[in-house]
């Protein structure tokens, strides 16, 4: 059989993308699967609207029988924790889409898959759905991953505890004592050792670099070709001066006096979750709503200060170069002559 075209598959989609959504649920269904299937550019939003619509439906039960039944209570209390079928069914569909996604709808469809495996009704499901969820992520573009990386959870983790150490001896860093060592170009520098450094300072934790590394910060990769050593080093020295709303934390104030801050990996008529620890964004604080007062942009970077505290001058050095080369151990920065 020839391979299908570009032209014939617009035609297919052209045909069947008016029709969706139908009033039919069960049509919907299949009209969801194939143009998935044929990655229409609008069947991201409009599944995204029926999942939203659907999110509210739930099954008819004659709730005056279930209080009077011996186990109505628990059985209630199932059945208003039990995941939609049809929007595991639009999950599924959606997992390897990559046209016309938006960030609200990727934030809505991975919030989505967060909240179900946390309900006590979607246990039985938490199989299927991590399934879903990692086929969703291993399709993500790096720049898509990178924006909803608080969504993302323990499949993007780094093992911290398998990270090298610095050499030292330390310094307690400032962008102005680090400049010192950047006067002249930099000449002679380690690839490998500015690689170790990276991971050293657990800039991997956090930012993709090189395909590899965290997504709860900036990828890093084309960081040579928009910055200066100078900005590079506020970054890492003052992480709080400039802070993208793409990873900005928010200050959940709470009305008994308490307050979280974080990023906040989902909300919902019953609580709200916040990652507060910046280098496992799948351990959380959640927080019912009744008990929130107020929630705002935080002006503090989850990124800590002091990352490079443990480097000595020529560690630094070398992680500044790696930084610039784009991971090309080829950049001049490295050249020995």
């Amino acid at each position: 059989m020839d391979k299908v075209t570009p032209d014939e598959i617009a035609a297919v989609i052209g045909k069947i993308n008016p029709l969706y959504p139908a009033k039919d649920k069960s049509l919907n269904a299949e009209l969801c699967r194939v143009l998935s299937y044929l990655d229409a550019p609008q069947v991201v939003s409009k599944t995204i609207g029926l999942m939203k619509a659907t999110q509210t439906q739930t099954i008819a039960y004659d709730k005056e029988m279930l209080d009077r039944h011996e186990y109505g209570k628990n059985i209630l209390k199932m059945m208003s924790n039990t995941p939609n079928s049809l929007n595991i069914h639009y999950a599924y569909s959606l997992r390897q889409v990559q046209n016309g996604w938006t960030l609200e709808d990727r934030k809505y469809y991975f919030g989505w898959l967060n909240e179900t495996l946390e309900k006590s009704g979607g246990k039985s499901f938490s199989g299927y759905i991590r399934a879903i969820r990692k086929d969703a992520i291993d399709h993500l573009p790096a720049k898509d991953a990178t924006a909803v990386s608080w969504l993302l959870g323990e499949i993007a983790g780094v093992d911290l505890s398998k990270l090298p150490m610095a050499k030292g001896p330390g310094v307690a860093w400032t962008v102005d004592s680090a400049m010192k060592h950047f006067n002249t170009d930099l000449k002679g520098r380690s690839f490998n050792n500015g690689k170790k450094m990276f991971a050293a300072g657990r800039c991997v934790a956090c930012h993709r670099f090189e395909g590899s590394g965290g997504y709860s910060g900036p990828d890093l990769g084309s960081l040579g070709n928009r910055y200066s050593i100078r900005d590079i080093l506020v970054a890492i020295c003052e992480p709080s001066q400039s802070i993208s709303e793409q990873y900005q934390a928010s200050v959940v104030t709470l009305k008994d006096g308490g307050s979280v801050s974080g990023r906040i990996i989902y909300k919902n008529d019953k609580e709200i979750a916040l990652a507060t620890n910046p280098f496992n964004f799948a351990d959380l604080d959640k927080s019912p709503i009744a008990n929130v007062k107020k929630v705002e942009p935080s002006q503090i970077s989850m990124m800590p200060p002091g990352m490079i505290f443990s480097m000595n001058k020529d560690e630094l050095k070398d992680l500044v170069a790696y930084l610039i080369s784009a991971g090309n151990p080829k950049h001049p920065a490295f050249d020995k002559n």
